[in-house]
């Protein structure tokens, strides 16, 4: 399985490898997930299944070597996502439609799909999941959770992203570790980046409309985040 690596990719993830008991658990960024198709295909396996991951035009060409080669090989795709596609790999999808099988439904987070498309949508831990995987993409910020997950996964590297997939995996939806981490590692710096780039914000009025920049952002820090913080100032 191939899924990306935020709240919703985690959550998708977690309901495959429950369901399927992969061979291989990958998490992925957008731009990564052509590549790792390609070496699951070349493994000989039989089935690819891939979760949050909507490739950019750039890929169309890498795709397509990679289609090719799963239809030679009789390699069966399963891809859920929630996300608005390019019309050029839509069509690229359609030249394989013996090879992908594709779910998209954008008033959905992906890992709702997932759970939806094996009937285990009524699964309390499975809810729960969907449930941050919503309060993350769709920004409701329910959840104090929700704010770590997000925070920590864009902070460090992979390896804490795949520790806390396996947190997941064995049933702990709020990891004593990744809060100890949190709170350690990762908040009052992350908290000072977003005073710092406030700081830094300058306000511009263009068509009588007031723009809010935000120049030299550390990538770490979520948009969205500065956003909230300054509407709540007023």
């Amino acid at each position: 399985i191939i899924t990306h690596w935020d709240i919703d990719g985690l959550a998708s993830a977690v309901i495959l490898s429950k369901m399927l008991n992969p061979e291989r658990k990958i998490l992925s960024s957008v731009n990564s997930v052509a590549r790792y198709i390609g070496e699951l295909v070349s493994l000989g396996l039989n089935e690819i299944w891939i979760a949050d991951l909507n490739p950019a035009s750039s890929m169309k060409n890498q795709l397509n070597m990679t289609l090719e080669r799963a239809r030679r090989l009789g390699v069966k795709l399963y891809w859920f996502d929630h996300h608005q596609w390019f019309h050029d790999m839509m069509s690229l999808f359609n030249q394989y439609s013996e090879v992908i099988s594709f779910v998209n439904e954008p008033s959905m987070v992906a890992s709702h799909i997932v759970a939806n498309y094996f009937g285990v949508g009524g699964n309390e831990y499975y809810r729960k999941l969907v449930s941050l995987a919503y309060d993350d993409d769709f920004f409701e910020n329910r959840f104090e959770i929700t704010r770590i997950y997000r925070r920590v996964l864009k902070w460090d590297g992979w390896d804490i992203k795949y520790r806390i997939l396996e947190s997941l995996l064995q049933g702990e939806l709020e990891p004593r570790w990744l809060i100890e981490y949190y709170v350690n590692e990762v908040k009052n710096v992350y908290e000072n980046l977003m005073r710092e780039a406030i700081g830094r914000m300058e306000v511009v009025e263009k068509n009588g409309a007031r723009l809010l920049i935000f120049p030299d952002v550390d990538p770490r820090v979520h948009p969205g985040e500065l956003i909230e913080v300054v509407e709540k100032q007023g």
